[in-house]
């Protein structure tokens, strides 16, 4: 009974072997050096293309499914953007969806699995579609202008002004021969209001921190470490200049505030405050400003800068070239 048994069990095996792939004995296969056929369908319709294998295919009913691989031109078949779309065995076209007028590199990969899986690709095949674009609507409140982020020094270059906008404001945007961008520097206004310097000089300074027995002043002969006191004209030890003995000088010097009549020595003022070491902590006064000097000589000129598609991210950045602290026009 065993021995009658054991054949049937092993003829069921080999059924079962023959049976796991599309077919046996036989391979499918591409024609040599053969690449999918790719098309527009439609003229009114650039963002969908047809991509077709019937003609280029040997023993399709070999395949147990497809691959198909689809990439911009000028991107690595690893980038985020890459398409890999499985297909059914009985598949010989698919339309897919792309972006209009740019180009992308197709093709097509099968599998067969007899016994061990086997993967055969096509030859690439470069395609875009065609159409004209189109301004939708340029509202200035999406562009956005600002200084260049450098990514890899992780700074942003003052020297560089990014001029960004989304490219749903155009339809169509890889269509496009190039965007241009030219920026003219704007003269600055000379103002005729003036603003008192905030700068400050009285801050308290204190001295507990050294210590009681702490002296700056050390003397061995004629040797001092602290400089001896300076002797102003008269054999005054402060100054006693008048405005009218130096009066100001250079280009600007009718900016300067005619009211101070009074000597240098009445705008001073000193203080013990912190009990000092050193002696009186001089306690500056600033009775004049300047006007910030207005820009002299011709307004500079920015590009024209062109960039070109494909435009694949969602924002398009366009850089130019400014000087710093500078406020530009573009257009």
């Amino acid at each position: 009974m065993i021995t009658k048994t054991l054949p049937l069990l092993v003829l069921l095996a080999v059924c079962l072997v023959r049976v796991d792939g599309s077919c046996f004995g036989t391979d499918a296969s591409w024609n040599p050096g053969s690449k999918p056929i790719v098309s527009q369908p439609s003229k009114n319709d650039p963002t969908k293309v047809m991509v077709d294998w019937t003609s280029i295919i040997k023993n399709s009913k070999c395949v147990d499914k497809y691959f198909l691989w689809i990439w911009p031109d000028g991107t690595q078949k690893t980038s985020p953007s890459t398409q890999k779309i499985e297909l059914a065995k009985g598949t010989t076209s698919k339309i897919v969806d792309v972006e209009p007028c740019v180009a992308y590199r197709y093709f097509v990969e099968l599998e067969e699995t007899e016994m061990r899986s086997t993967n055969k690709l096509t030859s690439e095949t470069l395609f875009k579609s065609a159409a004209i674009a189109k301004v939708i609507n340029l509202d200035k409140t999406k562009f956005s202008v600002g200084y260049h982020w450098d990514p890899v020094k992780q700074v942003s270059d003052l020297r560089m002004a990014s001029i960004s906008f989304p490219k749903s404001l155009v339809q169509y945007p890889s269509c496009l021969d190039y965007i241009q961008v030219t920026g003219a520097e704007v003269r600055a206004k000379k103002s005729l209001s003036r603003q008192s310097s905030t700068a400050s000089m009285d801050g308290a300074v204190a001295w507990g921190h050294l210590g009681n027995t702490y002296n700056p002043s050390i003397s061995v002969g004629s040797a001092s470490t602290l400089p001896s006191g300076i002797s102003f004209a008269g054999g005054s030890s402060s100054p006693s200049m008048s405005r009218g003995s130096s009066p100001p000088r250079g280009p600007l010097a009718g900016t300067y505030s005619s009211g101070s009549t009074g000597s240098l020595q009445s705008q001073r003022s000193t203080s013990s405050a912190g009990g000092s070491p050193f002696g009186p902590i001089e306690k500056p006064l600033y009775a004049n400003t300047l006007p910030r000097a207005t820009s002299k000589g011709a307004t500079q000129k920015s590009g024209p800068v062109k960039v070109q598609p494909p435009f694949l991210k969602p924002m398009i950045e366009i850089l130019i070239a400014a000087r710093d602290c500078a406020e530009f026009n573009f257009e």
